[in-house]
């Protein structure tokens, strides 16, 4: 009633040069191949003139930016010798200050403006409720 199903036939049991499934997809690939050696070998002079001309735009580009780098870092410099002076002095300052005279840190009650009696704003209480009245 029912024939046995036959598995599909191997490619590697064909004859070369058949047009079998796996003969043309070999010779596909082997087209495929030899196009892109062709175009290979027709773009290496290209791509090397194309090579060279950029790495002369660089080196252009470099001979140009050398001398405002020479400026930038001598600036760079500059301003490092005048921060590190200014850091110095303020050490040397802060050293040589009594310590009841530094200021306070930030966020104690000792900072200007803020008063060490005066109410804080309690979460618990409505803003319609009087502060001074507690149920």
């Amino acid at each position: 009633m029912t024939e046995p199903i036959k598995p599909p036939p191997d490619p590697a049991d064909e004859p070369a040069g058949t047009t079998g499934p796996g003969g043309t997809a070999e010779s596909v690939i082997d087209s495929i191949r030899d196009a892109v050696g062709d175009l290979a070998e027709r773009a290496a002079p290209t791509v090397r003139q194309l090579s060279a001309k950029a790495a002369e735009i660089a080196a252009e580009a470099a001979d140009r930016a050398a001398p405002l780098v020479r400026r930038a870092g001598e600036a760079t410099a500059d301003a490092s010798g005048k921060l590190a002076e200014k850091s110095r002095t303020w050490a040397a300052d802060l050293r040589e200050s009594p310590a009841d005279a530094s200021p306070a840190p930030a966020g104690s009650s000792e900072a200007p403006g803020l008063d060490a009696d005066a109410p804080v704003n309690d979460p618990t209480t409505d803003a319609t409720t009087d502060p001074t009245e507690r149920t």
